[in-house]
């Protein structure tokens, strides 16, 4: 159940954030509402507000340090921001990155609406970390990736929503690793995967008599490891729609054995086949609330992955505790701005 709070008036922007400021002609007309989930590694915030701004100076990145990555979804109206010499409008539909690290500036139009998700940098790949400066402020539009984070996290700001909050951890790997992708991605020439175009890849054992986890689990192994995490679940997003999709056929695009890409993914506590389940259902989901889809439910099963509909509506009930149908008509209906998942 996420976290909903209101904010009013002319102090009601400072409330709602030290580095928020009200920008509109009449302060006392200022109104937010800010709602908020936190896992153990991503928290999640909606802002739906008339006009204002925020600034965080080099005094509170002195005084306040804090590193995060924030990427922020404009559903809504339209985002001004800067940072690292960079300026950009941001409009509704696209997306930009910030890091909390460093100094940066936004302004939100009236009557707007973002989603923020923020995750510490530390979390990211070591690719993702490196040549995040070089992307902040940039506007990302058009991108499968940011459609999934938000396909994921909505649901979790839902009050209504059923998702199951209670193991949270295959939740947080995919926004993380999508998270990581963006930022790879956003570079000129970079590699969604993560990898390091200017570089060989570090090599990952293949042999299923020489796992990735062992109680002599060095540094070095244990970092490959997160890594083919994070490169099969980006390359897992990619080709969601796939209907032979599976972790045979992802352990074959990455060049593992099977048995090791389970292993790593056992040692995160993630179920591969969960989480290629989960992420088609979510994705289902969230076209289901947007006007503009006008696919039948057997269109839609199909287009992401499921070889019926009869066994998209068996998972998806499972999972949302009501039918296709139901939901569809349950929840509210909104107009997206984003391209077709």
């Amino acid at each position: 159940m996420p976290n909903v709070r209101q904010f009013r008036g002319a102090a009601g922007a400072a409330q709602m954030s030290p580095e928020a400021t009200c920008t509109a002609h009449t302060p006392a007309t200022f109104a937010a509402t800010l709602m908020t989930v936190k896992t153990a590694s991503v928290e999640i915030a909606q802002v739906d507000a008339t006009a204002y701004g925020a600034k965080r100076s080099l005094a509170q990145v002195a005084a306040v340090p804090v590193d995060f990555v924030r990427l922020i979804i404009v559903l809504r109206g339209a985002l001004r921001v800067r940072q690292d010499g960079r300026t950009n409008i941001v409009d509704a539909g696209a997306a930009t990155l910030v890091r909390t690290d460093a100094p940066y500036q936004f302004a939100l139009s009236n009557e707007s609406s973002m989603v923020v998700v923020s995750v510490a940098r530390p979390l990211t790949t070591p690719h993702a970390r490196r040549h995040l400066r070089s992307v902040t402020a940039e506007v990302i539009s058009d991108s499968m990736l940011v459609e999934t984070i938000l396909a994921f996290v909505r649901p979790r700001l839902d009050r209504l929503s059923l998702v199951d909050r209670a193991a949270p951890t295959a939740f947080e790997s995919v926004v993380i690793s999508s998270l990581s992708a963006i930022i790879s991605s956003a570079i000129v020439g970079g590699d969604p995967s993560g990898n390091d175009p200017h570089h060989e890849p570090a090599s990952m054992p293949t042999s299923s008599a020489a796992p990735i986890f062992d109680a002599g689990t060095t540094t070095a192994s244990a970092a490959a490891s997160a890594q083919l995490v994070s490169s099969a679940t980006t390359l897992l997003i990619d080709r969601i729609r796939s209907p032979d999709l599976t972790a045979a056929s992802l352990a074959a695009d990455l060049g593992v054995s099977v048995r090791n890409l389970y292993r790593a993914f056992e040692a995160a506590n993630i179920s591969v086949g969960d989480l290629i389940r989960s992420t088609r259902l979510d994705m289902i989901a969230a076209r289901l609330r947007v006007h503009s889809d006008n696919r039948t439910l057997d269109q839609l099963a199909r287009a992401y992955g499921f070889r019926s509909a009869d066994v998209c509506a068996r998972a998806f009930k499972s999972r949302f505790g009501m039918t296709m149908t139901a939901y569809e008509l349950a929840r509210p209906r909104v107009r997206s701005s984003f391209a077709a998942l």
